[in-house]
């Protein structure tokens, strides 16, 4: 028996069930609370009259997206949200409207939907200040159209 082959299992084991661990208590709401450096709030449907909001710090700049029946934008704030100035609208707005909107790992992600039911998610990066298409799925909306 290979004592090096035992370890290494051992250690895949070990390393699996602490994965699966954090994952069940993420999704249980146990897992740690964000860095400060990293602030999120997410609010509404962006397929409601009043839409939806999302808003994440990356250093000490506020990005906000937001986004409405009447059409969507993002906003950026250096001064700790008391004053924001339009930035961008997302690529594609004038066809696709967004349906839900979060954050992930410093990026905000926009999923929007065309008249055609077809799915579009991008990614808005803060650092480099771009939109990036992610994924595109024919029929992907079918349902929330």
């Amino acid at each position: 028996m290979n004592p090096s082959g035992t370890k290494q299992t051992a250690c895949r084991a070990l390393g699996f069930w602490c994965l699966t661990g954090f994952v069940v208590l993420g999704m249980a709401g146990c897992a740690p609370e964000q860095p400060g450096w990293l602030q999120r709030t997410t609010h509404g449907d962006c397929t409601s009259v009043l839409g939806c909001t999302v808003t994440v710090r990356v250093k000490d700049t506020l990005f906000r997206f937001s986004a409405s029946n009447v059409g969507s934008q993002l906003e950026e704030s250096r001064n700790n949200g008391e004053q924001w100035s339009a930035r961008t609208t997302i690529p594609g707005s004038r066809t696709y409207r967004p349906v839900q909107a979060s954050v992930i790992n410093q990026r905000i992600l926009v999923q929007s939907c065309d008249v055609n039911g077809h799915l579009k998610v991008q990614r808005f990066n803060p650092k480099t200040r771009r939109w990036k298409q992610i994924r595109y799925v024919t029929g992907g909306c079918s349902s929330r159209v």
